[in-house]
C-alpha cells in the first residue's frame, strides 16, 4: 500500500513489527524453554530499543495532533492508546515462568494494533493532515525523558 512520504518511516517499521509478532507467534507455540526464554529477552530488547521510540513518536504527532484538531478521530486515537498501554504492561510483566502465554498475547496484540493502525488510522491521516501536520511526523526526533 503506497503510504504518504511523511508516514512512510513509521509505516515500515509497522511492517517490522508484524514480522517480529509472527516469529514470536512460532516460537510461542512450538518453541523450547530456551528458545522460549530468549524470545523473552528479544521481546524486551525490541520494546526497550525500538517500540517505545515508536510509540512515543506517534504519541507526540500524530496522537497529540488528533487530540488538538481532529475530534473524529479520537475514538480511534483512545483505543490505539489504549493498546500501547497494554503492550507496554505486558512487556514489563512477560517472564520465563510464563513465557509461552504472555509471548502469545503480546504478539496478537502487537499485531493486531499495528494492522489497525495501517488499515484504519494512516488512511485517515492521509486525508485530514495538513502539510505541516505531517511534516512534524516526518521531522519528528526522539529525545529519551
Amino acid at each position: 500500500m503506497k503510504r504518504a512520504d511523511e508516514l512512510q518511516s513509521l509505516s515500515r517499521e509497522h511492517h517490522d513489527s508484524l514480522s517480529i509478532a509472527m516469529r514470536i507467534l512460532r516460537i510461542a507455540k512450538s518453541g523450547s524453554n530456551d528458545e522460549l526464554a530468549d524470545m523473552v529477552i528479544t521481546v524486551q530488547k525490541y520494546y526497550n530499543d525500538e517500540l517505545e521510540i515508536h510509540f512515543h513518536h506517534e504519541e507526540q504527532t500524530l496522537f497529540a495532533t488528533i487530540f488538538k484538531q481532529y475530534p473524529d478521530l479520537r475514538p480511534l486515537s483512545i483505543q490505539l492508546l489504549k493498546e500501547h498501554g497494554a503492550i507496554r504492561l505486558l512487556c514489563q510483566r512477560m517472564s520465563v515462568e510464563n513465557a509461552a502465554e504472555s509471548l502469545t498475547e503480546f504478539a496478537d496484540l502487537l499485531k493486531s494494533h499495528t494492522r489497525l493502525e495501517e488499515r484504519e488510522l494512516f488512511p485517515k491521516i492521509e486525508q485530514c493532515f495538513s502539510a505541516e501536520e505531517l511534516a512534524l511526523a516526518h521531522n519528528y526526533q526522539y529525545e529519551p525523558l
